[in-house]
Order: structure tokens, then C-alpha cells, then sequence
């Protein structure tokens, strides 16, 4: 049977479950936008209401029932305050935002029908939850979070079925396990977002960024940057890969791209070429320190550097990257702390 209350407020303490509540916003108000959720059924009501109540016909007789309501009452219904709380309640579970129907609720308490309303729909909202979850999750109970295979996370697919079995035996262990999952995956999705990286890439630069979380400094990725170019059991398609989706076309890494020098350097395409790794490597040394620095001298060494490499590589003079570089592993050095810039050309240009 459908409730209402006197003064036109849907009587929702009646109502068995979440669906009825849809139902009955629907009889009265003519709302469609539940219509989705409604199901071909009789129903009674769930608890006893306290107050004075009128009643309507059931659902399958809809065309004729709403018909059969008084029509002052069937205004008063649809003008009703609460009722559009209610309604409001019930939107905002449906598209998605639990937060804001907690948010009505908390407002709206007073409300006859509110709590047990909210009641059925947070219930609602957790047994989603749980559904949603069990689909992220092998039979082991470990995530996967219903990623593609070949893009999953390493951890995750180099686990053997045995250490799985141990998980599965030991809660502790695998909600930790399920946590570090977590935030790799959170952290692998902000690398994707902070670098305009498409999820549709292919599996080789997923691995990359994989990679790459174990990276906790700017020096230690740089290296494992390079790495991935040293790298033999990678084809020169897949480092190629790799190098577009990490890097600027200036063959800045993508992590400077916040930094001065990597918006106004201008360097030929051919910096993105697997072959010069070691050049891309020193140049992001040498960005880096610009930028971070704490010895002005240094940081005007990286400065002068980086001009005489973009000179050099417009003009195609490899002679002169060639001696230049020549002071690569002092770069590294002064970038890391553990020494100073040395190596022919800073020689040359702080004497």
C-alpha cells in the first residue's frame, strides 16, 4: 500500500525498503527520474506509523490510483516541503553523491521519515560498496582493481599462488598488502594525471611508471629514467615509448616541466632519440640544480651549461656536446650533494 500523511508528507516509516521510497515519490509527485529502479511488486508496510494516515492503492493499479487521491491532497503533496527533501535525498543517493544526501539528512532531521529513509539508503550506498570492491579484487581477496592484465601492477601480477594463499590466511598482512596497493595505484593514477599520461598508453609505459614509484627523490628518478634506456630487454620502439611519455619535447623530465628553465628551453627533436640518454640524463641534472641549487656559483655553471647544449645541438656540433659532456659525472655529483661541479667547460667558465 502507498502512505501519505494529512498534510501531504509521504509517509516513509511505512515504506519496507529504498525502492518503495522511489515508488511512492513517484506515485505522488510524477517524478520519472526514478523510474529505473522500480520493480512490478506489491508491497506492505515495514513498521507501524504512529500517525493518522491516509491510504492509496498499490503500484500495480499506478494509472487509476494516483487518480483515486483527493485533489487538494494530491497538491498538497507535491508542494509539500518535505516531500521535497525527501526527493532531494533520494537524488542525490541515486546520482552517486552519498555526501550530500548525508549532508540533507544531518539538515533535515526532524523530518518525519528522514532517518528511516536515510537509513535504507546508506545501507543501500554500503552494500554497493561492498559489490563494487569484490569486483576489484582477485579470489584471494588481493587488488587488482579491475585493471587490464598487462597493465596491472607488478607486484600484484609476479605474487605466486602460494603467497596469495598466505594473504588470503592472514588478514593483517593482506589489508596491509591491499593498502600499499592502494597507494601505488593512487599514486601511479596522479602520475598519469600531473603528466597528461593516457591510461590507454601501451603496457611498456605502464611498467614505467610503475617503476618509477619506487623513485623518491629527483636525482633517483632521473637515473631510473635513464635506465629505462639502458635497458636491454626493451625494444628501441618501446624506450622510444618511454622517452615520449616521460619527457617534454625539450627533453626535460616531465617532473621539471613547473620549472623556468624547461618552459623556455627550446632544443631540436633530435634530444628525444634513444641514443642521446646520457645527454637527456646530464641535462636534467643540470635543470634540476638551476633550479634547486643552494651555491649560486653552481647554479650559474648549470645555467651556462644548459646554453652552450642548446648552441651545440642546433648546430649539429657533436664535437662540442662531446666535450662538453666530458664533465657529465661531476654534474651528477654537484646535483647529489656529494661534490662539485668539475669537468673541462665549468673549469673554463669560472676561472
Amino acid at each position: 500500500m502507498h502512505y501519505y500523511h494529512k498534510d501531504g508528507t509521504v509517509c516513509v516509516n511505512a515504506l519496507k525498503n529504498t525502492e518503495d521510497a522511489c515508488t511512492i515519490m513517484h506515485d505522488y509527485t510524477g517524478d520519472e527520474t526514478h523510474r529505473h529502479l522500480f520493480h512490478e511488486k506489491s508491497y506492505e508496510p515495514s513498521t507501524p506509523c504512529d500517525h493518522t494516515i491516509s491510504k492509496s492503492f498499490g503500484y500495480q493499479y499506478l494509472w487509476w490510483a494516483r487518480s483515486a487521491v483527493p485533489a487538494d491532497m494530491s497538491s498538497r503533496i507535491v508542494n509539500n516541503e518535505n516531500n521535497k527533501i525527501l526527493i532531494s535525498m533520494l537524488e542525490a543517493f541515486i546520482s552517486g553523491e552519498i555526501d550530500k544526501a548525508t549532508k540533507l539528512y544531518r539538515e533535515n532531521s526532524f523530518i518525519h521519515g528522514a532517518t528511516s529513509l536515510y537509513n535504507e539508503l546508506y545501507a543501500e550506498y554500503e552494500a554497493t560498496l561492498k559489490k563494487q570492491e569484490a569486483l576489484l579484487k582477485d579470489q584471494y581477496g588481493i587488488y587488482h582493481f579491475a585493471i587490464p592484465i598487462e597493465r596491472r601492477d607488478p607486484l600484484f601480477t609476479q605474487l605466486l599462488g602460494q603467497e596469495r594463499q598466505q594473504l588470503r590466511n592472514n588478514t593483517c598482512q593482506l589489508n596491509a598488502f591491499n593498502d600499499y596497493l592502494i597507494t601505488r595505484n593512487h599514486a601511479k593514477n596522479t602520475l598519469h594525471n600531473l603528466w597528461h599520461i593516457p591510461t590507454s598508453v601501451s603496457p611498456t609505459v605502464h611498467y614505467a611508471l610503475y617503476e618509477l614509484l619506487d623513485t623518491h627523490t629527483p636525482e633517483s628518478r632521473i637515473d631510473k629514467i635513464y635506465e629505462f634506456s639502458q635497458n636491454s630487454q626493451l625494444t628501441d620502439s618501446q624506450k622510444q615509448e618511454i622517452i615520449q611519455a616521460l619527457h617534454l619535447s625539450n627533453g626535460v623530465i616531465k617532473d621539471f616541466a613547473s620549472y623556468d628553465r624547461a618552459k623556455k628551453l627550446n632544443l631540436p627533436a633530435i634530444i628525444l632519440l634513444p641514443e642521446h640518454a646520457y645527454m637527456r640524463k646530464i641535462l636534467n641534472y643540470l635543470v634540476y640544480t638551476e633550479q634547486t641549487g643552494k651555491d649560486e656559483v653552481i647554479r650559474q655553471a648549470s645555467a651556462n651549461t644548459i646554453e652552450r647544449v642548446q648552441t651545440f645541438l642546433r648546430q649539429g656540433n657533436e664535437r662540442g656536446l662531446k666535450l662538453l659532456l666530458c664533465g657529465g659525472h661531476d654534474i651528477e655529483k654537484g646535483a647529489t650533494g656529494t661534490g662539485a661541479l668539475g669537468g673541462p667547460f665549468f673549469r673554463r667558465t669560472n676561472q
